[in-house]
């Protein structure tokens, strides 16, 4: 059927962002407890890695559940309507600055590229 694909995909990709962040929380506690590390050019970009993935990500996953709702989730006066989350999920790419916020990755790597550890 036709919406098949986006029935399995909205939560398919749910479930790969909630895994991005429990990654990300785990890299965290590791490096809670030192300074050095928190302030690490491979902490940042992690976290970078994070904010990015994630703005892009949820801009997806409501594309996919408005697609697996169908018109209900288009409409304004439907409780099945997803119009405010995927304007608040265009957003997130703008509010976080996903360009500079790569550009600031892609200096960190470059800067760092002969460590074979970014973490130190």
């Amino acid at each position: 059927p036709r919406g098949a694909r986006p029935r399995a995909e909205a939560p398919a990709g749910l479930q790969a962002m909630r895994g991005m962040v429990r990654g990300a929380l785990a890299q965290f506690e590791a490096a809670a407890d030192s300074p050095d590390r928190l302030t690490s050019p491979g902490f940042a970009v992690a976290m970078n890695t994070l904010k990015t993935g994630a703005a892009e990500m949820v801009v997806r996953i409501v594309e996919q559940a408005m697609l697996a709702a169908g018109l209900s989730a288009y409409r304004n006066d439907s409780p099945y309507s997803l119009c405010r989350h995927l304007r608040d999920a265009h957003s997130a790419p703008l509010m976080i600055s996903n360009d500079r916020i790569l550009g600031n990755t892609a200096n960190l790597l470059l800067a760092h590229k002969d460590n074979g550890s970014l973490f130190g």
